[in-house]
């Protein structure tokens, strides 16, 4: 057999390194300035779409506690006092027939209450924060009572007169509004943009 030597490739004289230049050259500035600007393109649009779906869910999350306070009323045969105070952003569900007593929620922790058992509204990220508007439940009042049929009646009223039309609560973010609507006799609980 025939053995074939491949000439060295080394070279024969002691190689030199080039003198580093200090900073980074044109094409790697613009290279990494484009994939900043392909990042940002598709990150700000989610970011954006993401800051007003604060308000819908918050109306969500009090439809279904009103809903909630409607079925305890039924499932105790028992009066449950609904109130809202815009002024502290918070609400809360009493059971008002043999003792007043808050209702336990259904998913916030007592820790999670405040020290009276209200549930305080979430607070929106960014600059905006998440306000009740507005809350009309009877007449200008903040507050209606569930009876042991969960219909939405006037408190203190001993003949459980029912309230009239459309009871609403608005929430706020910026310049949107959402609306949480309790119906008049069967006490349907509603959610829908605007006020």
């Amino acid at each position: 057999m025939y053995a074939t030597r491949f000439p060295s490739r080394r070279p024969t004289s002691p190689v030199t390194a080039a003198p580093c230049a200090a900073g980074f050259s044109l094409v790697e500035l613009m290279v990494v300035i484009a994939v900043m600007a392909i990042a940002a393109a598709v990150v700000l649009p989610l970011v954006e779409s993401s800051r007003g779906v604060g308000l819908p869910m918050a109306a969500q999350v009090m439809q279904r506690d009103l809903e909630w306070a409607q079925v305890e009323a039924q499932r105790r045969s028992e009066d449950v006092l609904v109130i809202v105070y815009p002024w502290n952003e918070q609400y809360g569900m009493w059971d008002i027939t043999p003792s007043f007593a808050v209702l336990p929620h259904p998913y916030l922790q007592s820790d999670e209450l405040t020290a009276s058992g209200l549930v305080d509204l979430p607070v929106a990220t960014g600059n905006d924060e998440l306000d009740i508007v507005s809350a009309d439940l009877d007449s200008g009042r903040y507050y209606f009572v569930y009876n042991a049929q969960g219909e939405p009646v006037r408190y203190l009223d001993s003949a459980d007169t029912p309230i009239a039309g459309d009871r609403k609560i608005v929430l706020g973010l910026g310049d949107r509004r959402y609306s949480v609507i309790v119906r008049p006799i069967v006490g349907m609980v509603i959610t829908r943009p605007g006020s």
